[in-house]
C-alpha cells in the first residue's frame, strides 16, 4: 500500500489507526489484504476497506497497518471493484467475483456423488455480485412487506417457505429500487405472486437488474475455485455426522433440526457464508437430469417442470451439502428448506 492522501482531522468522525471511521457503519466486509487497494469512500485499515473520508490515512500508522494486513494472510479473492452492485444500499454485503472457468459436477470418483452431476467444463464469460450471505427474514421483510408462513423470530436467520416465485419477485423489488431493469416479469402479490424471466436462454447473463444465480454461477461461486467435494476438502461420510462438514454448515447433526443466523459458519476461500447447509437456494434455471459432458460457456436450462435449489440445508445429510449436489422442486411449491441468494451481472 501507499499513502496516496492524508487527513489531519476528522471533525465529528473518530480516528481509527488514522482513518476517518463513520461511526455508525457497521461492517468492513472488503478485504484489502493482498491488493492494499479499496473502493472510493473507503480505507484500508488492518487488512479490511473501512469507510472512511477520501483524505484516508496518515504517514505516521503506515507500518502498523502494513503489519496488520501482513498478519492476515488471506487467499485471494475475485477482484473486487466497486462496494456494492449499485449505488442504492441493497441489503446485505457483496462480493464481486470475476468471470472465469471451472469443471461443474463431481468426478466418479467422488463419493456420495448422484448419476446428475456429470463432469464437465463451464465457462463463464460475466463477472458477478453475490450475496456473501442468504437473504435473510429481516431483509425480505423490508424489501417484499411480509413474511412467509412460519418465518417469525430468529431475524436473522435465512428466510424460507418462498416459491422460487416468490424469490425472484424479491430480486425484482431490488431492481426496481435501485432503478434497474428487473429481469423477472411478476404478477400476483406476496405468496401469490407468478414470475417468469424476461430475458429469454442465455440473455439473463445480460440483464442489468438483480436475480437469482444460474446453476453454474451458483457452483462456481461455492466451489471458489476448490475442486474436492466441500469448499474445505473432500467427504468421506455421506450421512448423518461428518466432521469435515461440521466447521463449514449447519446441517442434519449439528443444527437441532432448525435453521441459524447467517454467517456464522466459515466462510469459503471467497468469503461467501452457507453456501453449504442452512437453507437450499433457488436457482434460476429449471432442473434437467442431464448436465452433458461437453464444455460449455454460460450455460443455463430453461425447459422442465421443476426448478434448480442448491448447497442443502439444516435437515440435509453430509452428502446434499456437497459443492456438486443438486436438487429440485417445483417453482410454486415453498418448504421450510429453501430459500434465496441474490446475483446481478457486472457491466
Amino acid at each position: 500500500m501507499s499513502p496516496e492522501v492524508r487527513c489531519l482531522t476528522c471533525l465529528a468522525w473518530p480516528i481509527l489507526l488514522g482513518a476517518c471511521i463513520e461511526p455508525d457503519y457497521g461492517s468492513a466486509p472488503f478485504l484489502c489484504a493482498k491488493t492494499g487497494r479499496c473502493p472510493g469512500g473507503f480505507s484500508c485499515v488492518g487488512g479490511v476497506c473501512l469507510r472512511g473520508t477520501p483524505d484516508m490515512l496518515s504517514v505516521d500508522h503506515q507500518a502498523e497497518r502494513d503489519a496488520g494486513d501482513a498478519a492476515l494472510d488471506l487467499p485471494d479473492l475475485a477482484p473486487l471493484d466497486t462496494p456494492r452492485p449499485d449505488a442504492w444500499p441493497s441489503p446485505g454485503t457483496w462480493k464481486a467475483l470475476s468471470a472465469g472457468s471451472f469443471e461443474m459436477g463431481s468426478p466418479s470418483s467422488e463419493p456420495c456423488r448422484d448419476s446428475d452431476e456429470t463432469q464437465h467444463k463451464v465457462t463463464l464469460t460475466r463477472g458477478f455480485w453475490i450475496m456473501t450471505t442468504e437473504v435473510t427474514r429481516t431483509m425480505y421483510q423490508s424489501i417484499r412487506g411480509y413474511l412467509p408462513a412460519g418465518q417469525t423470530g430468529c431475524a436473522s436467520c435465512p428466510v424460507t417457505q418462498v416459491t422460487w416465485h416468490e424469490a425472484a419477485a424479491y430480486c425484482n423489488a431490488l431492481s426496481t429500487k435501485a432503478g434497474l431493469t428487473a429481469c423477472y416479469s411478476c404478477s400476483g402479490a406476496d405468496a401469490s405472486v407468478t414470475c417468469g424471466a424476461v430475458f429469454s436462454g442465455a440473455g439473463i447473463y445480460d440483464c442489468p437488474g438483480y436475480r437469482l444465480p444460474t446453476e453454474a454461477e451458483w457452483e462456481y461461486a461455492c466451489r471458489a475455485g476448490t475442486t474436492t467435494a466441500l469448499h474445505n476438502g473432500p467427504l468421506t461420510v455421506c450421512s448423518y455426522f461428518a466432521s469435515e462438514v461440521d466447521p463449514i454448515a449447519w446441517f442434519s447433526d449439528n443444527s437441532g433440526d432448525v435453521p441459524h443466523a447467517v454467517a456464522t459458519k466459515t466462510a469459503n476461500p471467497w468469503g461467501l457464508h452457507d453456501m453449504s447447509g442452512n437453507a437450499f437456494e433457488w436457482c434460476h434455471d429449471r432442473y434437467s437430469a442431464t448436465l452433458g459432458s461437453t464444455a460449455v460457456t454460460n450455460p443455463v436450462n430453461t425447459s422442465g417442470a421443476d426448478a434448480c435449489n442448491r448447497g442443502g440445508s439444516y435437515g440435509s445429510w453430509p452428502r446434499y451439502v456437497r459443492s456438486a449436489n443438486r436438487g429440485f422442486q417445483a417453482p410454486e411449491s415453498p418448504t421450510q428448506f429453501i430459500g434465496l441468494r441474490c446475483v446481478r451481472t457486472r457491466p
